[in-house]
């Protein structure tokens, strides 16, 4: 796992990430504290990069592939963050020696097992329900309910939306090319059971995970943040990223975050990524999970316990028709004092809590911008080091940089794997360009 976080204002952005990096091995999982996640997206222009979630692409470590982007990048330089961002992307759908034909087609197969695997369990868990309710199961009770489950699958399927890259004719496409990926996953997962009704269907559900918004656990994020040219103000675009398919990737937007005076931009900004339940504690005044715990509990007080309490008190005393009409009004009633509580809450913590942390932000220099990042990252490996439930799944040293419009991507702690001084030649060739041919 990893913390990392982003801080923006009008002056600067600053990004810190820290080093652990989980591995799943055959006899279970190893941490190791020297991954870098925190990168320049250029050398030469005022753009930033971070990774966390998985620690490689399709089996390439992302610090390959961020450098070989980068080199291919050179000082090309773009009007708008977008630009690069948008260049970014397209990278990994034009360079095939990343991520050639048979890699693309196995990680696809993956991803179909990943979203069918479900519907095979829904499918399990009613026959266990079934037999256990009346004993037994014959072939046709469930080709009718594999039917039946396919069918709910599908329309669940077919009112997702297609990802950014994967328009009509691309989802044709790659529906041919994966046709034997699609019918080979559906032999896997479903065995013996009477598919022959529904293998159209399930073909069609195939292509449907392959080309649209259908979140899979396993993704890497990205974040780029920094400058265009003609950016005044800094920028952050995140993105989920998961495979490539037919030289196209499968991603989705995630934050969109501009800087600025005007009515679609913010002051400043505050932006944890992946374990973020520190600084959500940090910017809340109080722990998510206590939050949550309160709202529902109170929920269910209101709409459950309070009225279910009155209608016992009522029994004997009226009539049950009008006990159960009472129990029903009180229930509508305590569902709406529920969501008034949730949304009270939810303004107070803005108005005394993210709201002067905010304020206080939009006015930091630079220096206190990386302090305070490296700060709530430092925070949030304390608090796995010292939790005897949690793993240190986040963990020190921590990278900083911050970048601003007039003095670029300025590091302000980064580890080295080796002797900066016994290595002068890598920092005389960092800079260097390549010879145009």
């Amino acid at each position: 796992m990893t913390a990392e976080i982003a801080i923006l204002n009008r002056n600067a952005v600053a990004m810190a990430a820290d080093s652990a990096v989980t591995l799943q091995l055959s006899g279970g999982q190893k941490i190791y504290n020297t991954v870098n996640k925190l990168f320049a997206l250029s050398k030469y222009r005022p753009v930033g990069i971070m990774v966390f979630g998985s620690g490689d692409f399709m089996g390439v470590p992302w610090e390959t592939i961020i450098k070989m982007y980068r080199a291919e990048l050179v000082d090309k330089k773009y009007g708008r963050l977008e630009e690069y961002a948008s260049d970014f992307i397209n990278f990994f759908e034009r360079e095939n020696i990343l991520f050639p034909a048979d890699v693309q087609s196995e990680s696809a197969s993956d991803h179909l097992r990943l979203g069918l695997y479900p519907l095979r369990h829904q499918i399990d868990k009613k026959v266990e329900e079934i037999i256990k309710q009346i004993g037994s199961i014959d072939e046709i009770q469930v080709r009718t309910l594999v039917r039946e489950k396919v069918t709910e699958f599908l329309g669940q399927l077919e009112g997702l939306e297609n990802l950014p890259t994967f328009g009509p004719a691309e989802c044709i496409e790659i529906a041919a090319k994966c046709e034997d990926n699609i019918r080979s996953v559906i032999d896997e997962i479903f065995e013996k059971l009477p598919i022959q009704e529904s293998r159209e269907q399930l073909q069609l559900a195939g292509s449907l995970i392959l080309c649209r918004h259908f979140p899979q656990r396993d993704y890497s994020g990205v974040v780029i943040a920094g400058y265009g040219e003609k950016d005044v103000f800094p920028r952050l675009i995140a993105y989920e990223c998961e495979l490539v398919i037919n030289n196209r990737l499968r991603y989705l937007e995630t934050q969109n975050v501009k800087v600025g005076s005007t009515p679609d931009t913010v002051m400043a900004w505050v932006m944890p990524f992946a374990q973020r339940e520190m600084v959500n504690r940090f910017m809340e005044g109080v722990d998510p999970k206590y939050r949550e715990a309160v709202e529902a509990y109170v929920s269910a007080l209101l709409s459950q316990g309070y009225p279910n309490k009155i209608a016992e008190a009522l029994a004997g005393k009226v009539s049950e028709e009008l006990q159960e009409s009472v129990r029903k009004e009180l229930v509508e009633l305590g569902r709406k004092l529920a969501a008034e509580f949730t949304d009270r809450l939810r303004d107070y913590r803005q108005a005394q809590f993210i709201g002067p942390v905010i304020n206080s932000v939009a006015s930091l220099p630079r220096e206190d911008l990386a302090a305070m990042a490296e700060s709530l990252v430092n925070l949030t490996a304390f608090k796995r080091r010292m939790t005897s439930v949690e793993t240190d799944t986040v963990a020190l040293p921590i990278d900083v940089a911050v970048i601003s419009k007039g003095d670029g991507f300025i590091w302000i702690k980064r580890k080295h794997y080796f002797e900066p001084s016994l290595n002068p030649h890598f920092l005389s060739n960092y800079y260097r360009k390549d010879e145009v041919k």
